[in-house]
């Protein structure tokens, strides 16, 4: 493009003017409040897409405006662009992510005069890529700008670029009063001519061909220096101690058993080797490497990459570190610090504390010891090979165990765990067992850990404060899935006194077990179908003596208050008849206990004439003491219940009308016993009687009177007789439910 197009692009921008003016004033203001006052033009264009300026004849001019480009900005082979008092914004869709870009290559030319070039977002970074070609910016801003120069030239006068300049190859720079807001690095052969200059960060990393040139820098200022070379400070025997300094044209490389103490001062690159010690404080490197047994110590300080191998020390107190390498079998010691990923080989020995760790990674040998305790990882924590980590009090967001590897988590928060090969991943947690004596603590008891078929895990004694602590494993995460190991039972033993509890570990757990030397037990008595038995006596013997008394309430429970420690027999007594015996140790422990007592509800079925018989009148009279009796009516299916029957020998009567008695001997003794009564009818007469009402008036009372005349004679007559031992029977005859 020639002078024609130089016109038309002029024009270009006048036709513009007036429709978008409030909004370039806008842009322009918001540009201008971080920079000089450059004069923001009122002209407005808009250009939609990609603006390409191609071939050694075109010449792009953008003069006196505000030019928005919808797109990227290309100058490629040999073109030329100006930008001369104008504010040239590249427009980037805010839901994208991708960076702005405008690309000076093939002998290009990119100038800038009294410009500013930046983006619609100030989120949003413009990438300038200037390769082989030419940027020169004179009384400009360069806005939110990553500058990429590869074997280019750059010429920065009176210009503020915010952001990033880097340049590779053979570029070279020449800055005059300029501003470089973040930092400048000078690679592989390029070379940088600074002059009354502000850089915030000055990286340089010398090769053969490699120069910087610094003039009149009272005026400027170069906020913090990082070289890379080959020169060695610190040699045979030399201690050096080096203090708010600026490290120049040189790396600090510590050989031969050198002392070397470095404070407040910036370096790139230290290394120590054959027994020497270096100690940085208050410091920021670049890369750190610890060789040949040599001693490394890192305090208040930062580094890019820190590496200890060849049995080296190195500590770390209160420092960034972006990687930590641990070979060979050095040992790494971490104390209050911030690293972004850790590494850690071979038969390494790795003690992390109170560090914040982004991830880990851990590939070591049998031989090697990796322990984290009270650190945070908020990625992932790897094992793999034959490495066994040791993880304490720890948060972490995954855990990935491969090869051989053992992962031991104690007292640690995870979300996910995962185990291949023949990995294993082991969560612990800790477990204090606080015991108190009538409320005071106990010291001296012992406190055993048993597994559930009662195998003792382990045992201990408590301290002054009652408490003994254990380390449990809850469950383990093998490739085949999850093993519980769960639940343990806790044994506590002092003297006659001891308590068992069962108990699942979620996390750290504590369990309190209170002792006492007179305990509680609460007694519940229940009959044969798991109902309340209601005014049982609960008899309470020690070593043939009474020593407790008691009714049973309706929900057939009695409390047995301060029982002192010892064995007991209780005995359950319900209608005169002992239903339930039962020992009882008495441990300094308030307990419960359920009796399930031989009282039973009893089934007699009744037929005649090969139909059920309703209205049967049925009895069972104990033959022997208390000779007590129950009596039931059969329904209409000719059935009869009689509950809470205590065990023992009965006579069974059923009495019907129209049938002759029936009478026979039982033995009660389970639940639901049922009696199967087939009754035979009476010999009929030619008399067909009185009416039906009136045959049952009678007959019904002196039935019920014969059968109880009848029980009467029957126990004077035959007596009773039993083998079984009877307790004396606390109340007056016994009988809990009337005769019918």
């Amino acid at each position: 493009m020639g002078g024609g197009q130089e016109q038309a692009a002029d024009a270009q921008a006048h036709e513009q003017e007036g429709e978008d003016g409030s909004g370039g004033k806008e842009a322009g203001e918001e540009l201008n409040s971080t920079g000089p006052a450059w004069s923001l033009p009122s002209n407005v264009t808009v250009y939609p897409g990609d603006l390409i300026v191609s071939g050694a004849s075109q010449r792009l001019v953008i003069r006196d405006c505000k030019f928005i480009i919808r797109g990227s900005l290309l100058v490629l082979d040999g073109a030329e662009t100006l930008i001369e008092d104008s504010v040239v914004l590249l427009d980037v869709s805010s839901s994208s992510r991708a960076p702005s870009n405008v690309t000076v290559s093939g002998s290009g030319r990119l100038r800038l005069v009294d410009s500013v070039l930046g983006t619609t977002g100030l989120l949003l970074v413009l990438s300038v890529d200037v390769s082989s070609s030419a940027l020169v910016a004179t009384g400009s801003l360069i806005s939110n700008a990553s500058v990429k120069c590869w074997d280019a030239d750059v010429e920065l006068a009176d210009t503020t670029v915010r952001g990033r300049v880097e340049l590779m190859g053979s570029s070279s720079l020449a800055a005059i009063n300029a501003t470089i807001t973040s930092s400048l690095v000078v690679r592989h052969s390029s070379s940088a001519d600074l002059e009354g200059t502000y850089v915030g960060h000055l990286l340089i990393e010398f090769y053969k061909m490699s120069y910087l040139i610094m003039r009149d820098i009272v005026s400027g200022y170069i906020r913090s220096w990082s070289f890379a070379t080959n020169a060695t400070v610190g040699t045979i025997f030399i201690d050096l101690s080096l203090r708010d300094c600026y490290v120049g044209s040189w790396s600090l490389n510590v050989t031969q058993t050198a002392i070397v103490a470095v404070e407040s001062s910036r370096i790139w690159e230290a290394s120590t080797y054959g027994y020497s010690v270096l100690k940085l404080y208050n410091l920021s490197v670049g890369e750190l490497v610890a060789h040949e047994r040599s001693a490394l110590w890192l305090e208040d300080s930062s580094a890019n990459l820190l590496r200890a191998s060849d049995r080296s020390y190195v500590a770390l107190r209160e420092a960034g570190v972006l990687a930590l390498i641990a070979e060979d079998e050095s040992e790494v010691s971490v104390v209050d610090c911030a690293l972004m990923s850790v590494l850690a080989l071979h038969e390494a020995k790795v003690s992390i504390h109170h560090t914040a760790i982004c991830d880990a990674c851990f590939a070591c040998s049998p031989d090697a010891e990796v322990g984290l305790e009270d650190c945070i990882i908020t990625e992932k924590l790897v094992a793999r090979g034959s490495s066994t980590v040791v993880a304490t009090y720890c948060s972490v967001s995954e855990v990935e165990a491969s090869d051989r590897s053992t992962v031991k988590l104690v007292d640690c928060y995870f979300t996910n765990l995962a185990a291949s090969g023949k990995a294993r991943i082991e969560v612990w947690w800790s477990l204090r067992v606080g015991v108190s004596l009538d409320g005071q603590p106990l010291k001296g008891a012992t406190v055993r850990v048993l597994f559930k078929n009662e195998t003792e895990v382990a045992a201990c004694t408590t301290d002054y404060n009652g408490s003994c602590l254990f380390c449990l494993m809850g469950f383990m995460v093998i490739p085949d899935g999850l093993v519980q190991i769960q639940p343990y039972l806790v044994r506590v033993e002092h003297g006659p006194l001891w308590a068992l509890r069962e108990v699942w570990l979620s996390g750290p757990t504590f369990l309190p077990i209170e002792l006492e030397e007179e305990a509680e037990v609460a007694v519940w008595c229940l009959d044969a179908g798991g109902r309340p038995l209601q005014g049982a006596y609960v008899v309470v013997l020690r070593g043939g003596d009474m020593v407790r008394r008691q009714i049973t309430g309706p929900e057939g429970l009695v409390v047995l208050e301060d029982l002192p420690a010892g064995n007991y027999t209780i005995y359950v007594i319900w209608q005169g008849i002992e239903v339930a015996r039962r020992s009882l140790l008495v441990h300094g422990v308030d307990d419960e206990i359920t009796i399930a007592c031989a009282v039973f509800d009893v089934i007699v079925r009744v037929r005649g004439l090969g139909e059920a018989v309703e209205g049967a009148l049925v009895s069972l009279a104990m033959l022997e003491a208390p000779y007590i009796h129950f009596t039931a009516e059969t329904n209409a299916s000719g059935v009869a219940v009689l509950e809470d029957v205590p065990i023992g020998p009965y006579e069974l009567f059923v009495r019907a009308e129209g049938f002759l008695p029936y009478e026979i001997r039982v033995e009660v003794k389970a639940q639901h016993q049922v009696f199967e009564v087939e009754l035979e009818p009476e010999t009929p007469t030619a008399w067909l009687g009185p009416p039906t009402w009136l045959a049952v008036a009678v007959i019904c009372p002196l039935a019920a009177a014969g059968a109880v005349a009848y029980i009467t004679h029957r126990r004077r007559t035959r007596g009773a007789s039993s083998s079984r031992r009877r307790l004396p029977h606390p109340g007056n005859n016994g009988v809990s439910r009337p005769t019918s």
